[in-house]
């Protein structure tokens, strides 16, 4: 477990070198459109999700109980801070990955979050083009009216990563706050159950 611990540590915190190959291109925040919202709307009704849900929740039950698995799901745990990431694999598309993401923020919009900011990013690396696209979401503020404060699960990062406009990867990250000015956040398996069991 050492070893994913380390390798995820350093997918969320190692800041890339600069380059002088690097050109960006994008930094604008995210607005979804009328049609994207339709198309997701349209794929949760046909319950598109469950597949690619059962799929995440078997593979992160094989790599829990064997932590050197070579499964297609890897763990983050601490204290504070828990998540997961995948890379995309077939039969789902990037618009499937682009749709489970939103998916997500809509389930933590039903449970009292908010889009705290949003962000794309579009650069040129040596001949391809890379995108980010990141949701920072944190609970409504009518939890913030008297102390200690309602943080839920506390702060969710979401980010979907592509390479020349193909989906690569999803990462999720749950951040809480241990401070006397907070409540102790709710689990990060009751998280989990919002998107990866719910329908």
């Amino acid at each position: 477990m050492a070893f994913f611990n380390s390798l995820f540590s350093e997918l969320f915190s190692k800041k890339e070198e600069s380059s002088p190959f690097v050109q960006y291109l994008l930094k604008e925040t995210i607005k979804r459109t009328k049609f994207f919202m339709l198309e997701y709307e349209q794929w949760v009704l046909a319950k598109m999700h469950h597949g690619l849900q059962n799929h995440l929740n078997e593979m992160r039950m094989i790599r829990i109980s064997n932590p050197v698995a070579d499964v297609n799901f890897y763990i983050h745990k601490s204290n504070l801070s828990n998540g997961f990431y995948f890379y995309i694999e077939e039969p789902w598309s990037g618009k499937d990955y682009s749709f489970f993401v939103q998916y997500i923020i809509e389930k933590l919009k039903e449970k009292g979050y908010y889009i705290n900011n949003s962000l794309r990013e579009a650069k040129e690396q040596e001949g391809e083009l890379h995108t980010i696209e990141e949701f920072y979401l944190k609970p409504s503020l009518r939890y913030r009216r008297e102390l200690p404060y309602e943080q839920l699960y506390g702060n969710v990062h979401l980010e979907l990563k592509s390479k020349n406009d193909e989906v690569q990867m999803v990462k999720v990250l749950v951040n809480a706050y241990s401070d006397r000015n907070f409540k102790e956040a709710l689990s990060y398996e009751k998280f989990l159950d919002l998107f990866l069991l719910s329908v």
